[in-house]
C-alpha cells in the first residue's frame, strides 16, 4: 500500500500511513520491494515534490539507495525532476554518490540530455572530473548522448577537459563522431578538441565516423585537419577501408576529394580500399576508386587481386568494371587459382559467363592441377560446368569505361 501511494504521489495516503505507524521513522525508510525501492526513491521517480518534502521532514534518509546503488538524487536527475533534486540537495543529498557502474547524478543527467538537472548539479558543485568505472567523464557521457546544449554547458561553465579520454582511449570527439552528432562534433572542435586524437583500438574520430557512414561528421572533421590516411591499430585500416567495405558512397567521395588521400593504402592483410569494395560488391565505390587511380591489379600478400575478390564473391557488375579498367583476367593467386577458378568453385554463373566472354583461360590449371571445369563440376555446379564446356568468342578487354560519362 505504501509503495503504491508513493509512486502515485498521494500525500494524504502516505501521511495517514506514517501517522498510523508506531514508528514512522522506520516506515519512512522501509524497503518496499525486491529492488530496494524506498518511499523517497518512489517519490523521486514520479517527481512528486510535496511527497518528497513530507518524507524528508519525517526523517527519510536522502542518501538511501536501491539495490543498484541508485539514490533519490540520482533518480530525480535522470528523469529531470529538478525541483525534487533541489529539495534533496537542500537536505544533504550526496552530489557524488555513485551507482554500481560508478555513475554520478551528473553522469546520468548528461546521459539522458537533462539540461536543467545538469545545470542544477553544476551550480551546486558537482565534480565534472569524476569518472565512472570505465573512465568516462560527464562530458564524454554527454557527447555520446548527442545533446549539444548539455555539452555546451559543461564546456563553457565548468571548464571540462575537451580531450579527456575514457580508459580505452576513446575521446569525447570519438564518442560524438561514431554516433553522428555533428553539432556536438562542431562544438568540441571549436573548443579545441584534437581532431586526430587516437581513441579505442587506435581509431581516430574520422575513422569511426567513416566506418559508420556519418557524412556531415566526416566533412566537419576533414575541414578541421583530420588525417585522412591515419591507420587504426587493430587491422591497419585507413578511414577509406571501412567506408569502402560498408558501402558508404558519399563518405568515400569526400575522402577521395582530399589530395593527400592514399587510394591504394594497404591494411595489415595487404588489402586496399578497392579490394574491400570488391569483396562486398559496391560497384559505385569501386568506380570512384578506380577513377581516382586505384590499382586494379594490386596483389594482396596471398596474390589475390581485386578481380579475385569480386569474382569469388559473385559480383558481376564489379568484375565488368575491373575488366573495363584493365584488370588482368588470368592473374593467379598463390595457389594458382585465377578469377575464373574462383567463380567456378562458388558457382557464380553470371561471373563465369562474363569472364569467359572476355577471354578468361578455361584450360588454366591451378597448382593442384585443377581447371575451372574441375572446380565447377567438383562442387556440383551443373549450369556453370555446362557453360565452361562451351567455347566463347574472345572479346577485347580494353578500358572501355574510361570514356563513358559517369
Amino acid at each position: 500500500m505504501l509503495k503504491a501511494a508513493c509512486l502515485a504521489g498521494d500525500v494524504g495516503a502516505v501521511r495517514l500511513l506514517l501517522d498510523s505507524s508506531s514508528s514512522s521513522s522506520d516506515v519512512v525508510n522501509e524497503v518496499l520491494d525486491d529492488n530496494g525501492l524506498s518511499p523517497l526513491l518512489a517519490a523521486s521517480i514520479g517527481g512528486h515534490l510535496c511527497l518528497a518534502g513530507l518524507l524528508v521532514s519525517r526523517g527519510a534518509n536522502v542518501n538511501q539507495t536501491s539495490n543498484d546503488s541508485c539514490s533519490a538524487l540520482y533518480t530525480a536527475s535522470a528523469l529531470d525532476h529538478v525541483e525534487v533534486a533541489s529539495l534533496l540537495l537542500d537536505h544533504g543529498a550526496d552530489l557524488h554518490q555513485l551507482d554500481k557502474n560508478g555513475l554520478s547524478a551528473l553522469h546520468v543527467a548528461c546521459q539522458f540530455g537533462r539540461l536543467d538537472a545538469a545545470r542544477l548539479l553544476v551550480s551546486r558543485g558537482a565534480d565534472v572530473k569524476l569518472k565512472c568505472n570505465h573512465g568516462a567523464s560527464a562530458l564524454y557521457t554527454a557527447c555520446g548522448n548527442g545533446d549539444a546544449s548539455v555539452v555546451r554547458l559543461l564546456l563553457e561553465k565548468t571548464g571540462s577537459d575537451v580531450n579527456d579520454a575514457c580508459d580505452d582511449g576513446s575521446s569525447p570527439l570519438c564518442a560524438a563522431s561514431q554516433d553522428g552528432w555533428v553539432a556536438v562534433v562542431r562544438l568540441l572542435l571549436s573548443h579545441g578538441a584534437d581532431a586526430n586524437q587516437v581513441g579505442a583500438m587506435g581509431r581516430s574520430a574520422l575513422y569511426v565516423a567513416s566506418d559508420r557512414g556519418h557524412v556531415e561528421v566526416v566533412r566537419e572533421l576533414l575541414s578541421r585537419g583530420a588525417d585522412v590516411d591515419f591507420k587504426e591499430d587493430g587491422n591497419g585500416n585507413s578511414p577509406l577501408h571501412p567506408a569502402s567495405y560498408r558501402g558508404h558512397v558519399e563518405v568515400v567521395r569526400l575522402l577521395l576529394e582530399e589530395e593527400t588521400t592514399s587510394v591504394d593504402s594497404t591494411n595489415n592483410s595487404g588489402a586496399t580500399p578497392l579490394s574491400m569494395a570488391c569483396i562486398k560488391g559496391h560497384v559505385s565505390i569501386a568506380r570512384l576508386l578506380v577513377k581516382r587511380g586505384a590499382d586494379v591489379n594490386h596483389l594482396a600478400p596471398n596474390d589475390q587481386s581485386p578481380l579475385h575478390f569480386a569474382s569469388g564473391n559473385g559480383h558481376a557488375a564489379v568484375v565488368r568494371l575491373l575488366l573495363g579498367y584493365g584488370a588482368d583476367i588470368n592473374q593467379t593467386e598463390q595457389s594458382g587459382g585465377s578469377a575464373l577458378c574462383f567463380a567456378c568453385k562458388k558457382g557464380f554463373f553470371s561471373v563465369v559467363r562474363l569472364l569467359l566472354e572476355r577471354g578468361a583461360d578455361v584450360n588454366h590449371l591451378a597448382l593442384n592441377d585443377q581447371s575451372p571445369l574441375h572446380f565447377a563440376s567438383g562442387n556440383g555446379h551443373v549450369d556453370v560446368t555446362r557453360r565452361a564446356r562451351r567455347p566463347s568468342p574472345r572479346r577485347d578487354t580494353v578500358a572501355i569505361e574510361v570514356s563513358l560519362p559517369y
